[in-house]
């Protein structure tokens, strides 16, 4: 004897699973696509970091090793602030004073005093790149 299941129940049965197909499909390609960029950030953070490590285990800062501090910091705000990369470091801090950031609002004007001054003594870029690694460990 063959089992018959009418088909007012068998359709909606039917709907409900293609409907839940659709969704898993769905669901699926987001979790995906959400976590490579997962992933790429994963990535750039890690860059961050490495540049951080190498730039603290350095004992003096050439004038090229600050350049590249800068430009590491630089990307940093733009990339995890959404702050443009043309803002002069005074800017910068005005806009961490706006959000609250004392300590990011700090760390932008001591970078702009040895930026613009063009000092930039071995001990100052040292307690500059520490406080930036406070800055990314908390992040």
């Amino acid at each position: 004897m063959a089992w018959l299941i009418p088909l007012s129940i068998l359709l909606p049965i039917a709907a409900a699973i293609i409907v839940l197909i659709v969704i898993l499909w769905i669901v699926f390609f987001k979790y995906k696509k959400i976590s490579g960029k997962l992933s790429f950030k994963k990535a750039r953070f890690a860059l961050y970091k490495k540049h951080l490590t190498h730039l603290q285990q350095l004992q003096e800062y050439s004038e090229e090793d600050f350049k590249r501090f800068n430009k590491v910091v630089r990307a940093f705000f733009q990339e995890y602030h959404n702050l443009p990369q043309s803002l002069t470091y005074l800017e910068l801090a005005s806009e961490f004073r706006k959000q609250k950031k004392p300590e990011y609002s700090k760390f932008c004007r001591l970078m702009s005093d040895i930026s613009y001054t063009g000092k930039s003594k071995t001990t100052e870029v040292k307690n500059l790149v520490e406080m930036f690694a406070k800055i990314v460990e908390n992040y």
